[in-house]
């Protein structure tokens, strides 16, 4: 159960990670959104 609980939350913060990099490198798109 802790490894699995481990495994969601490091796919979790990868995805965020993969969020924020995607909107830092595109700010102008949440300017005009």
């Amino acid at each position: 159960m802790a490894q699995q609980s481990m495994m969601i939350m490091r796919k979790v913060i990868t995805i965020a990670i993969k969020g924020m990099r995607t909107s830092l490198d595109k700010p102008l798109n949440i300017q005009v959104m």
